[in-house]
């Protein structure tokens, strides 16, 4: 193989994040948050996963919540009143929690929604009560980082919006397992490969066509 090709190659696998796919609750190994909402009677509350004090459940509504080795991201503007919710001590109680969904409260089908806030966004709260909303739209990156432990994903999160003047957020960790189903490489990604490998096509054409000349150069093309 060409070293013009092989760096292609090595350019294509390295240029693009992979894409891991839509995650389920099933893939919420663990997580390890602090939520601050300088409004609240308590002003900040930790959401243990399994692994890290187990004093709080995670659940996924819809098709909204996305992975790539680098980030996880989330669709506010989807359409399936899907969300995101971590929450201590169980799910819906209406007590401490972090909040992603893309419908607002519907007091005729609660369920649609993680958070009594009437439009879709982020939200927090750290003691009985929702903070001030973050409303968003769009796929937007909800953590950052993406460091591999065998198997498994790490991801960062650090949000934070400032509402009337006070700051509310959201830190911590979440880590994930492996997602069903194979990869989707990126537009990108695919187009570099494409591009390697007609270069490796085109070297050992070159070659072959060496090998019926020897010594001398082939026909030009």
């Amino acid at each position: 193989m060409s070293k013009f090709a092989i760096v292609l190659l090595l350019g294509a696998a390295s240029c693009s994040a992979e894409v891991l796919g839509v995650l389920s609750t099933g893939n919420m190994l663990n997580w390890d948050l602090t939520v601050s909402d300088p409004l609240a009677l308590v002003t900040s509350f930790d959401i243990l996963g399994p692994l890290s004090g187990s004093n709080s459940q995670v659940g996924v509504s819809g098709s909204d919540l996305t992975a790539t080795s680098t980030e996880l991201l989330f669709n506010f503007s989807g359409t399936d009143h899907g969300w995101l919710l971590f929450q201590a001590s169980t799910l819906f109680d209406g007590k401490t929690f972090w909040c992603n969904a893309n419908s607002g409260y519907n007091p005729m089908s609660p369920m649609q929604s993680c958070s009594n806030q009437p439009d879709p966004g982020e939200n927090i709260a750290s003691t009985m009560g929702d903070s001030e909303p973050d409303p968003l739209s769009g796929t937007l990156v909800i953590a950052s980082g993406g460091t591999a432990v065998g198997a498994d994903t790490i991801y960062d999160v650090d949000q934070s919006w400032t509402t009337n003047g006070h700051i509310f957020s959201v830190t911590g960790t979440v880590e994930i397992g492996p997602v069903a189903g194979p990869a989707v490489p990126e537009p990108s990604m695919l187009g570099f490969l494409g591009l390697g490998i007609s270069a490796m096509g085109f070297w050992k054409f070159r070659a072959s066509r060496s090998s019926r000349y020897p010594g001398r150069l082939p026909p030009a093309l």
